[in-house]
């Protein structure tokens, strides 16, 4: 890369800095409440290879819902994201706390922030290269790390919506979410077809800040995910990926076999 395309890319990343965050929101309505759930997911190339399992726990008080969802991969490394959020009317985050650490991860991450009074703390990096930032966020209602999947399932089907997510680059930015239905295709459950809703999620950077993301090659990919819609809604599985310049992974749910009574 030559000097002059440093130069320019290093004020475009201050002008994206000081460019002021829209406050406008378009929370989700609660169509159905989150409620006591113990989950449990696979991690997948996109040849098809296992390479992780998860678990996903969320426990309600109340409209105050706490939820984790904790991915372990055959390497070591761990994907660690907590939330906590309200389902009173309409769906609220309150907290979000995310940790990345191993070889699948491009960079070591520990990043949180509270909706409430705005803070923020991103350690990235490892050893003598880490870095700690820490700092206030105007936050709009709509801000959604985390809550993804419980607004699909309460999206009425063939309805998209634009929601925020703070994004790690490692610095926290606001960046727009567009969650954009997709058509249907068939899922099978056991010897049954099903039809799923599929949305595309775009994350939309803006003119400025994607010019600067395709410079560096940072670009962030589109999220395919599969929402059974028929009467209760249910998550099927997302293709996308956990960290900014990141492979594409899948995760989807699975049960557990009871390997002794299939004898």
């Amino acid at each position: 890369m030559t000097l002059g395309v440093r130069v320019m890319i290093f004020f475009l990343i201050v002008l994206c800095a000081t460019r002021p965050i829209s406050s406008a929101s378009a929370t989700v309505p609660v169509r159905f409440t989150e409620g006591l759930t113990r989950g449990f997911l696979l991690v997948r190339a996109q040849d098809g290879k296992l390479i992780g399992h998860g678990d996903l726990i969320q426990v309600v008080h109340g409209h105050h819902v706490e939820s984790q969802m904790v991915l372990r991969f055959r390497d070591g490394s761990i994907h660690d994201e907590r939330v906590a959020f309200t389902q009173d009317g309409v769906f609220a985050l309150l907290s979000y706390h995310m940790v990345q650490r191993g070889p699948s991860f491009p960079e070591h991450l520990d990043a949180l922030f509270d909706v409430r009074d705005g803070r923020y703390s991103v350690t990235s990096g490892t050893g003598k290269s880490e870095k700690v930032a820490t700092g206030h966020l105007t936050l709009p209602a709509d801000v959604s790390n985390g809550l993804v999947i419980p607004l699909l399932k309460n999206l009425p089907p063939g309805i998209g919506r634009t929601v925020h997510v703070v994004a790690f680059t490692p610095k926290p930015r606001l960046v727009e979410l567009e969650m954009l239905p997709s058509g249907q295709r068939p899922v099978q459950v056991g010897e049954l077809q099903r039809p799923a809703e599929r949305y595309v999620l775009k994350p939309r950077l803006g003119s400025v800040m994607g010019f600067v993301a395709k410079l560096l090659g940072r670009l962030p990919a589109d999220t395919e995910c599969l929402i059974l819609n028929a009467d209760v809604p249910a998550f099927v599985r997302c293709d996308g990926a956990l960290a900014l310049g990141g492979p594409v992974w899948r995760i989807e749910v699975t049960s557990p076999a009871d390997r002794a009574g299939s004898r």
